[in-house]
């Protein structure tokens, strides 16, 4: 139920979001300090691609962020 990927050199966030979005399980995920964490909307976007998603990148997803 939870992924650290944080501080490595993920790219391409579209593609990382469309993978991880099929981890049904997935309700914590750390994806900071990679370069796809620059990307515009970056947690909105990874809120609204992975919606199972409880915490992101050490912090709870509030009910406004949905």
């Amino acid at each position: 139920s939870t992924l650290a990927l944080y501080d490595n050199e993920l790219r391409g966030l579209d593609e990382v979001i469309e993978f991880l979005s099929s981890f049904t399980y997935l309700r914590n995920l750390d994806l900071f300090n990679n370069p796809l964490s620059e990307e515009p909307f970056y947690r909105d976007r990874v809120i609204h691609g992975i919606p199972q998603l409880t915490i992101f990148d050490r912090h709870a997803i509030t009910f406004a962020e949905r």
